[in-house]
């Protein structure tokens, strides 16, 4: 009954429901991002829920953004610590004023929400973990655009994969407490954080038709298997568009 895109699953049942993020009306503002609950999966392709939830939209809202003309979208799978769930999104500066001359700015942020209740804010980043700055995040099929879609968790360094000019898989690396605590104005001066040196990670193969113009929006799973190795799921475009 909306448009929306890009939900997200929380990894566990929270005060007893299925929990899901989601955006609601993204292509209109104000865009709204919102918490979901449901007893049974089936329910989240009930459009009837859907209509009767978007009625009190209001009170399923998180609202993160700084401007009414910013924008703000589901990003990677929210990550359960002591503090709070972690949410890193993407946020886009100017996104419904840039036909007044101000230029859009793709970033990554992040929130905490309460462990209990979804819809308090606790803590937040002051302002963009990262925005395009490298050439493989300014140049490429649509440049100047990066886009978080996974976060894992691992000994207390958190790595964050995001699609790059939507061409290429990169990631960043942050301790989990210097990220909680800049996340708090009054020590968010003492905490500075920089790309990992060895991206892009994924680039387009020619040798494979269907990535053979662009890998980006990388999800990620980690096994805790004998190899303990993280996979990434992420989306690829062939030279004739197909994605």
């Amino acid at each position: 009954p909306f448009n929306a895109k890009a939900m997200t699953l929380f990894p566990e049942r929270i005060n007893g429901k299925i929990t899901v993020l989601c955006p609601a009306h993204t292509d209109s503002p104000p865009a709204k991002m919102a918490i979901a609950q449901v007893d049974k999966m089936e329910e989240l392709w009930d459009p009837k829920f859907w209509e009767n939830w978007e009625k009190d939209i209001d009170k399923h809202t998180i609202n993160p953004k700084r401007k009414d003309s910013d924008h703000v979208e589901v990003g990677a799978t929210p990550i359960k610590t002591k503090h709070g769930w972690l949410v890193v999104y993407s946020y886009i500066q100017n996104y419904f004023g840039s036909n007044e001359g101000f230029k859009k700015i793709f970033s990554i942020e992040a929130i905490l929400l309460d462990l209990k209740d979804l819809n308090k804010i606790i803590g937040h980043t002051s302002g963009s973990i990262l925005v395009p700055e490298e050439p493989y995040e300014l140049s490429g099929f649509v440049g100047n655009v990066i886009f978080p879609s996974g976060a894992i968790l691992v000994k207390n360094i958190l790595t964050v994969y995001y699609g790059a000019a939507d061409t290429t898989v990169c990631c960043f690396h942050i301790d989990l407490n210097d990220l909680i605590f800049s996340m708090h104005f009054e020590h968010a001066d003492n905490f500075h954080f920089k790309r990992f040196s060895g991206n892009p990670i994924l680039s387009p193969k020619p040798e494979n038709a269907w990535e053979a113009k662009a890998a980006f929006n990388p999800a990620a799973i980690s096994f805790r298997g004998k190899d303990n190795k993280i996979h990434l799921i992420y989306r690829a475009l062939s030279e004739d568009n197909t994605s």
